[in-house]
Formats: C-alpha cells, structure tokens, sequence
C-alpha cells in the first residue's frame, strides 16, 4: 500500500487561498482544496484544526497580497501610489477584496488592518505635501482619502458596470483628483 501524502499547513494555506482567489468564499471547502492540491480530503483533514482557523489563515494571506498592492511602486507618487493600488486590487482581485471585506471576515481583516494603517503612515511621514502640515491634519486627509477610495473599491469590486468603463489611466487620474481635492479641502479648513 503507497504512503498517504501528507501536506504542510502552509501548502493547505496556500491552495484555501487559491481557491478564494478564484471563488469567493463559497467556493471555499475541503474538497475544493483537496482538488487545488491534486489529493483526496484526508490529508487536508489531518493538518486541518477548523475551517475558521483555515479563513483567517487565508484573510491573513490575503492581507499581506493586499499591502503588496498598495505599496508598489506604479506612477511615482508614493501618496497616489497607495491609493491606485487599493483601486486596481479590487479591479484585478474581486474575489479576494470581497473575501476580505464581507461580514463574516471583517473582524479578521480589522485585526490586521492596523499594522498595515501604520506601515502606510509610515511610508508617508516624509512625504512632500505633508511636511509642513500638523499630524492630525495629516491624519483627517489619509482617512478622508481612504474611506473614498474604499468606496469607489467597493463599487469596483462590487459593480460590474465600474470595471467596464475604468481604465488603468482612468483609475490614476481620479485618485489624484480625489486626493488633492481632499488635500486642498482639510488643508485651507485647518
């Protein structure tokens, strides 16, 4: 009799987050892994603790894909950079942004939401049009700028008439003209 394969969690992980990629969370079981994985269910079961710690293993994945997105590099703005890069993962990565902002999954994505708020602060403390501004300025305009971008996103991610008519360029030109109307805004307010 051959041995029974046996898998890493991380390969499990990675196989949850595969099949969440490409399906949303209903697509998401232990049959779909064990297809992602070219196995029968058995081995999936032995690394498995529960199906919820398997989600939150994969919000956790899905996260980091995501601050992958928002940081890299694209139009030479760091400011717009971030912005077009929460645009184009709800563009690119429906499912996933979906995954990670649904109502069963929110409280996961919240806990690692923090860190990725800082980092992203971070990457902006030297940033040319906030230099001279007091930090709690700075703070009210990433917040107004994030939640308008969450809520284009969403209709991106969400609307599939969005997506039709929105261009790379399209998407660049209005987180600039967002950003800098919000910019102009909070900043003469202050």
């Amino acid at each position: 009799m051959p041995p029974k394969v046996k898998f890493e969690k991380d390969s499990i992980v990675e196989a949850a987050f595969n099949v969440v990629r490409k399906q949303g969370w209903k697509g998401l079981s232990t049959r779909a892994i064990a297809n992602e994985l070219n196995s029968s269910t058995g081995p999936i079961y032995s690394q498995l603790k529960s199906m919820k710690s398997l989600e939150e293993e994969v919000v956790r994945k899905a996260m980091e894909f995501f601050q992958e997105y928002i940081v890299e590099p694209r139009t030479g703005d760091e400011w717009i950079d971030q912005g077009f890069g929460y645009l184009l993962f709800a563009k690119d990565e429906k499912f996933l942004f979906r995954a990670i902002h649904d109502e069963n999954h929110i409280m996961l994505k919240k806990k690692h939401s923090l860190k990725l708020w800082e980092e992203l602060g971070e990457e902006l403390k030297d940033y040319h049009l906030f230099k001279d501004l007091p930090e709690d300025v700075v703070l009210e305009i990433r917040r107004a700028r994030w939640l308008s971008t969450h809520g284009i996103a969403s209709l991106i991610a969400n609307s599939y008439e969005f997506d039709e008519i929105r261009s790379d360029e399209d998407l660049i030109e209005l987180i600039q003209s967002i950003s800098m109307d919000l910019y102009r805004g909070i900043k003469c307010r202050s």
